[in-house]
């Protein structure tokens, strides 16, 4: 089963309200469907508002062989974490790709995020930062399907 989310009432109710008052009342919860995988940081995009931090981790997949590009991911880190990935990403050897606003490196670490979903053309809906690991032979990186 492949869920977005499920909306739930409150166990201790009564009366459960009516389709027409779902909205209006605090009564009745969304609950998302988060997922979590490691995704290999190939770069990053300079922030224009913070000096000396990012403003997006960009993150990949494999496919076979291969690493393939799935989003850029913008949330989930504090100010002092951009800064601090940012000083760890230009630590790394850079990589000659161009992109506008963007700065590639080695693949040497792996973020941990969350999502919703990933999309049909394979690129995550609503990524968040968890954290970072360093890239190793056996550290589980997410397998896009071929």
């Amino acid at each position: 089963m492949n869920l977005f989310g499920v909306r739930a009432l409150w166990l201790w109710l009564k009366y459960p309200p009516t389709v027409l008052d779902q909205g209006a009342c605090g009564d009745w919860v969304k609950l998302k469907c988060i997922q979590s995988d490691g995704f290999v940081v190939v770069g990053c995009e300079p922030s224009t508002k913070v000096a000396g931090a990012i403003s997006r981790l960009l993150l990949t997949a494999r496919r076979g062989n291969e690493l393939v590009y799935v989003c850029g991911v913008g949330t989930g880190f504090t100010d002092k974490m951009a800064r601090d990935l940012r000083k760890q990403l230009s630590d790394m050897p850079p990589v000659a790709l161009k992109r506008k606003n963007a700065v590639f490196c080695e693949p040497a670490f792996v973020a941990e995020i969350t999502y919703t979903e990933i999309t049909s053309e394979g690129k995550l809906r609503h990524p968040s930062f968890e954290g970072l690991r360093e890239l190793a032979e056996n550290v589980d990186v997410f397998e896009l399907k071929k």
